[in-house]
């Protein structure tokens, strides 16, 4: 899966760069969507009954065809004549890329702890055991994916080091 992440968002910075308007908050999103969809479509296929690998296979039957359309419809990005390696591609990463590389990496831990951890709350703590406790994933991928779609305006707005300061410096203030 990292390497489709990874694709996905160099394909959306290609579009960015070409179109000169941001998209990879959206471009998130929907990859956000994509969790709750997944999520919910989980919970309800549980709740008929239907073993885990029918579920599986049945979804990928029914996405296979839909996402080779999808990739087939993307548009066509002209790439720039690739360039020798230099001197200058090798040079040290400055100290502040690995602060940002370390706070997204903190981020994406804390995103992944959620929806790993949020069914087990739902049961562990919350006693939830009416066959829809996997609806904390969904819930919470909805309010990713309404944060991600808000995130191009906002930067589009504000600019990306005034959002990095304010998320960062939100996450200073206790919260009980």
């Amino acid at each position: 899966m990292p390497f489709a992440q990874v694709s996905l968002n160099v394909f959306a910075a290609r579009i960015e760069k070409e179109i000169d308007v941001k998209i990879m908050n959206r471009a998130h999103g929907f990859w956000s969507m994509g969790i709750m969809a997944g999520s919910l479509t989980g919970v309800q296929l549980a709740s008929f009954g239907l073993a885990v690998t029918v579920s599986l296979v049945s979804v990928a039957v029914v996405l296979m065809p839909i996402l080779i359309m999808v990739a087939n419809a993307l548009p066509d990005i002209k790439t720039t004549q690739s360039k020798t390696v230099t001197d200058e591609a090798l040079r040290p990463i400055p100290n502040a890329v690995w602060l940002v590389a370390a706070v997204i990496f903190g981020a994406t831990i804390v995103e992944g702890a959620m929806i790993d951890w949020a069914t087990v709350y739902m049961v562990e703590i919350a006693g939830v055991l009416s066959g829809s406790e996997g609806l904390a994933v969904t819930i919470f991928s909805g309010f990713v994916t309404l944060g991600r779609f808000m995130g191009d305006a906002l930067n589009t707005s504000y600019g990306t080091v005034f959002l990095v300061r304010l998320c960062l410096g939100s996450r200073a203030i206790p919260h009980f």
